[in-house]
């Protein structure tokens, strides 16, 4: 069971305006092909939670600016399917737009 989307709400209504989501963006920037990782970026971004994120370096986000363009979180990897399927149903009824 999902409960980030009812945690990232508790804590933006807990420290209004203190509260931030820091994306840390590994060198591979593997981060972008994790289901669940892209949803948590669209649900802070949906819940207006400020956002910080850290680049491993200038190169890599050179390397990866392509693949950036092109993310689609249909190709996102998962470890049980149950969760992909449940981040797409979510998407597909708007909840993570």
């Amino acid at each position: 069971m999902n409960k980030f989307d009812d945690m990232m709400n508790l804590l933006q209504k807990l420290h209004k305006g203190r509260f931030s989501h820091l994306i840390v963006v590994d060198a591979g920037f593997d981060v972008f092909r994790r289901a669940w990782c892209v949803a948590e970026i669209v649900e802070s971004d949906r819940s207006n939670i400020s956002q910080r994120m850290k680049i491993h370096s200038q190169e890599s986000l050179d390397m990866h600016y392509n693949s950036l363009l092109r993310l689609d979180v249909r190709d996102c990897d998962a470890s049980r399917v149950e969760d992909k399927e449940m981040i797409l149903r979510r998407i597909g009824e708007g909840n993570y737009e």
